[in-house]
């Protein structure tokens, strides 16, 4: 806050001020005050930039945000006290070389040092340090406004006493001829006056006219500039506008051969994934064949070991046919003898009936018991065949639905799932659910596990068949909600 005369005149009874450790002297120096005078009346704040709030302004030319603001206040209290207060500063202030704490006052003394910021690049000293002086009680020179010369003082003593004022200029009033008379002397001092306001006049008018035209010189020079920016400004643009088309041009066949690059490395993949995709559905192949000539050989065998023992044991009952036929015989053979020996014929015929009754009891037993045995036949074909049916529904099952593939896809590392489980499965993690590798290359369909899970439903009951019917139309229309769904995110 740089201080008039008229300022000092007001400001006598002031009786502290802080003075600059280090007085700014050039133009490379901040932008501060060497003095900065202690009011009774109101506190003194210190900021950034000048304001309502804000009356003396420190500016870093180096770091330029040092100075908060609103930085800090100092005031005089009724009993005395010099009080500093920190507004919540970035960079602080500093009393003898100590950090106070924000938004509480601290009381300083005089000849302690105030730092308004901290020091940069490893020093610490501040560019704002200043020292808290008491005002001496000496005459304060002030240079007279009016005054033609600039080296003519009056000095008017700060002390409560007030001093009579003289005009510098003013002649003697002392009479050295009694032919002088005092109203010739008030006339000689009236036209003295009036003949340096006259020239006070004059000499106003001319720093006018000068002041007319270096403001004219200045519009003028102001226009040159102006017109020397507009154009330089049109030449820039002109200038950015080439640069922003060449930019673009090179981009454009950067992107040209990037994008070539790219459509020959991806037609490289897709050839080498198809080639290993091929090489991967032909392993799956041979393994399939391999596993269902394994199963067809080991239900085969079963199925021949049933044969087996069914003809071992229906030949065992065409044996037991055979005796009972021959024990037929016999008895028919005692009925003829039993009529050869004259027997009567009521005997005869109540014998031939009781053994032909028990003959038939016999043959019926031995019939139900054929019955039986080959039911028991038929119920070991159909247990051997849902085995071998439950066998191959364990190999074909999806580990994540717990189903029959529908739309089997398989991950290069062989194992197979269902195409919309293994999409969902894919959102999450990009590895194998079964053994965690991690995918470099996309699945594919696997057509063989299609067909030959569809052959083994053929076999099955009716229920199992129509619940395959629902399950792949329900997964369809899935699958077509979310085929949607990634368009719309798309």
């Amino acid at each position: 806050m740089v201080l008039t005369d008229m300022d000092v005149v007001s400001h006598l009874n002031l009786k502290y001020r802080l003075r600059k450790v280090i007085p700014v002297c050039n133009k490379n120096d901040p932008i501060c005050a060497n003095t900065i005078f202690l009011s009774y009346s109101k506190p003194i704040t210190v900021g950034r930039t000048l304001s309502d709030d804000v009356q003396v302004r420190l500016l870093s030319k180096t770091t330029p945000l040092m100075i908060s603001r609103r930085h800090a206040s100092i005031l005089i209290s009724d009993d005395g006290k010099i009080n500093i207060e920190d507004h919540n500063s970035m960079n602080g202030v500093y009393v003898s070389n100590k950090r106070i704490t924000a938004g509480t006052p601290h009381q300083i003394q005089v000849g302690e040092k105030v730092a308004f910021g901290c020091g940069i690049g490893g020093s610490s000293v501040s560019e704002f340090e200043y020292y808290l002086e008491a005002i001496p009680s000496t005459p304060v020179a002030i240079r007279r406004m009016d005054s033609p010369r600039t080296d003519e003082y009056e000095y008017i003593q700060s002390s409560p006493a007030k001093r009579k004022r003289t005009p510098l200029n003013s002649p003697a009033l002392t009479v050295d001829s009694p032919s002088v008379t005092i109203i010739e002397s008030n006339a000689a001092q009236i036209k003295e006056q009036e003949d340096k306001i006259r020239q006070l006049s004059i000499d106003l008018l001319q720093k006018e006219e000068a002041q007319d035209e270096l403001m004219n010189r200045l519009e003028e020079t102001e226009k040159g500039l102006l017109d020397k920016l507009e154009d330089q400004r049109q030449q820039l643009e002109q200038e950015r506008n080439g640069a922003e088309d060449h930019l673009r041009q090179l981009l454009e066949r950067q992107l040209q051969e990037k994008e070539k690059t790219l459509k020959n490395e991806y037609d490289e993949q897709i050839r080498l994934l198809q080639k290993e995709k091929d090489v991967v559905e032909k392993n799956l192949h041979n393994e399939l064949c391999c596993k269902l000539s394994e199963k067809d050989e080991a239900y085969q065998k079963a199925l021949h070991q049933q044969k087996a023992a069914l003809e071992i044991a229906m030949s065992d009952k065409e044996n037991e046919k055979n005796t009972l036929i021959a024990q037929l015989q016999a008895k028919e053979g005692l009925i003829e003898k039993y009529q050869l020996k004259n027997k009567s014929v009521e005997e005869n015929q109540r014998q031939l009936e009781n053994s032909l009754e028990e003959l038939r009891r016999e043959i019926e037993n031995k019939e139900a018991e054929l019955n039986k045995q080959k039911e028991y036949t038929k119920k070991v074909e159909s247990d051997a065949k849902q085995t071998v049916i439950q066998t191959m529904e364990d190999e074909f099952t999806c580990i994540i639905c717990q189903e029959l593939f529908v739309d089997a896809t398989t991950l290069p590392c062989a194992h197979s799932f269902c195409e919309l489980c293994l999409r969902l499965w894919l959102r999450k993690k990009k590895t194998c659910p079964v053994c965690r590798r991690k995918l470099k290359v996309k699945a594919f369909r696997s057509v063989v596990l299609d067909s030959a899970i569809e052959k083994m439903i053929e076999a099955m009951d009716d229920d199992t068949r129509k619940r395959r019917v629902e399950l792949k139309r329900e997964r369809e229309e899935q699958k077509r909600c979310e085929d949607a769904a990634e368009e719309r995110s798309r």
